[in-house]
């Protein structure tokens, strides 16, 4: 079993993935392909693996954590709804659409990235 902390990175790592458009060039139209379509990030971050996290977690997240996770959850979950089977890759990475998930991550991202600091004691 993962600890927070692990779980948490697992998931930053993809959404890193999905919020950068230049590392979609390099690996979805690359020579050396690592995750060749978008499909592939859709299978990474499998819907229970986040929800379970979700679950465990989000009563400590933060307002902006919880804004940003809502945010991505629908705007990429929505996208992968609209995908064919096989999407073509320069076509996914040009979509307007697409760009919506990709800030939306980036706000992701930023949100759980954040150090923040210890809660205040009341004296």
């Amino acid at each position: 079993m993962m600890t927070h902390d692990q779980w948490l990175e697992y998931i930053l790592e993809i959404v890193r993935a999905i919020a950068s458009r230049r590392h979609q060039e390099e690996v979805w139209l690359g020579p050396r392909q690592e995750i060749n379509w978008v499909g592939d990030l859709y299978d990474a971050l499998d819907k229970e693996l986040f929800e379970d996290f979700f679950e465990k977690y989000s009563d400590k997240f933060t307002v902006d954590q919880l804004n940003a996770w809502n945010r991505f959850n629908e705007t990429f979950m929505g996208y992968g709804d609209k995908l064919p089977t096989y999407p073509d890759p320069k076509a996914v990475i040009s979509d307007p659409d697409w760009q919506v998930v990709r800030d939306a991550a980036a706000q992701f991202v930023a949100a759980f990235e954040q150090k923040h600091p210890a809660p205040s004691v009341a004296t």
